[in-house]
């Protein structure tokens, strides 16, 4: 391993442990700073510990938005379903629920869904675009959150671990 690839900043070596690159804007969230230098093995330790103590949703989430992959895309849909499940649930607000999270998942993967689809998926699925675009954001929003936890938890992690 090579001088450089230790100053890569956590958002890359999460992508580059998914076999890919993050081509994302990796200025989000707290910046490393000062001289700390981490191997790729510290980043893989710390998203393990991060998994194991609760943001196990929250590392799929990380790994499919910097990894662009569908790897996790059927447990973090099977997650998403779960947190808004209720009672009396009809079955539009189901299939509304389900299919806004897939296109959630696949948008956070790097995924474009053009806007005129959004009026066909709601055609397929027997209901209103608008309706079927606030489940899209709220899968979203949701998606956002566990992301931003995990990778606060993975970079508590490695600056623990460092002291």
């Amino acid at each position: 391993m090579n001088g450089d690839s230790k100053k890569r900043p956590i958002e890359e070596r999460i992508a580059a442990l998914m076999g890919k690159s993050a081509y994302r804007d990796l200025r989000d969230g707290v910046a490393m700073g000062g001289t700390l230098q981490f191997t790729d093995q510290d980043v893989a330790a710390a998203i393990g510990a991060a998994a194991h103590l609760g943001c196990r949703v929250g590392v799929m989430a990380l790994e499919t938005y910097y990894g662009s992959t569908l790897l996790h895309q059927v447990a973090l849909l099977r997650e998403w379903e779960e947190s808004e499940r209720k009672i009396g649930d009809t079955r539009e607000q189901i299939v509304l629920t389900r299919f806004g999270g897939a296109l959630a998942i696949q948008q956070m993967a790097g995924g474009k869904v053009a806007s005129s689809a959004y009026s066909e998926y709601a055609y397929l699925i027997f209901s209103r675009r608008e309706k079927l675009e606030a489940r899209v954001r709220a899968a979203g929003a949701w998606l956002e959150e566990q992301r931003f936890n995990a990778l606060r938890k993975v970079k508590t992690q490695l600056f623990q671990e460092a002291a």
